[in-house]
């Protein structure tokens, strides 16, 4: 089993990328090359990178995310320790306040619904066609504020320093070598696209992007209180 067995795919049609020998000048080297176009040459094309150099650029991928990560910490850490510099609530739950008051919208107007057709207003027929458009319309913006709020929820708890992800990733410090326990432990995913570029889907992504989307809603929120006090 090689380091990246089972990680590897083409960035264009996703097949599985295959590993090689091909010997060039009387050497043997190991390339990797695009599954689907081993296959049929007509689906995709090579997206052929040697073995070794696309190990390397792992590694070097590795190492680069983990300095991210110290960086993402400390970063938090400086924003813990400003508790008078606490993020606004409020403007991240713009768009909740939006929703919500669609579905109050919403509501009421299936109440008056209500009140007409047992005041003889509206008749059985478009009583219960106009009934099931708002309670539709009560269920997605049920759901659309369910999500936001799990959303906004995930955006606020990822502010913690002390996220077990993070040190996940710290305890390991610089990786000299991309062993295959090294890899399974750092990647989902990666994707090799035509000309080389790789793009790396780390373990804890999505943790890791909520932790960026937290720090950026911070800064925005502090450079307008720093306008609205000039």
């Amino acid at each position: 089993v090689y380091p990246l067995s089972g990680l590897l795919y083409c960035g264009d049609c996703r097949s599985s990328m295959a590993r090689k020998p091909m010997t060039i000048g009387g050497q043997t080297y190991q390339y990797y090359i695009c599954g689907g176009h081993k296959r049929d040459a007509a689906q995709c094309s090579t997206h052929t990178v040697r073995a070794g150099e696309l190990e390397r650029a792992v590694l070097d991928g590795i190492n680069f995310h983990i300095r991210s990560v110290s960086e993402l910490r400390e970063a938090l850490e400086a924003v813990s320790q400003r508790p008078s510099q606490k993020l606004e609530v409020s403007k991240l739950t713009r768009r909740m306040d939006t929703l919500q008051k669609e579905l109050e919208s919403a509501r009421e107007t299936k109440d008056s619904l209500y009140r007409r057709y047992a005041m003889g207003e509206v008749e059985l027929e478009d009583f219960q066609q106009f009934k099931r458009v708002f309670e539709k319309d009560c269920q997605k913006a049920e759901q659309a504020i369910a999500a936001h709020r799990a959303q906004l929820d995930a955006i606020l708890n990822s502010g913690d320093p002390a996220s077990p992800w993070i040190k996940y990733f710290e305890r390991f410090g610089r990786v000299e070598e991309l062993t295959r326990a090294i890899a399974v432990k750092f990647i989902e995913q990666v994707n090799v696209f035509e000309g080389g570029r790789l793009e790396i889907t780390f373990r804890y992504q999505e943790e890791y992007e909520m932790a960026r989307q937290f720090l950026a809603i911070h800064r925005q929120s502090q450079s307008q209180l720093l306008k609205e006090a000039v």
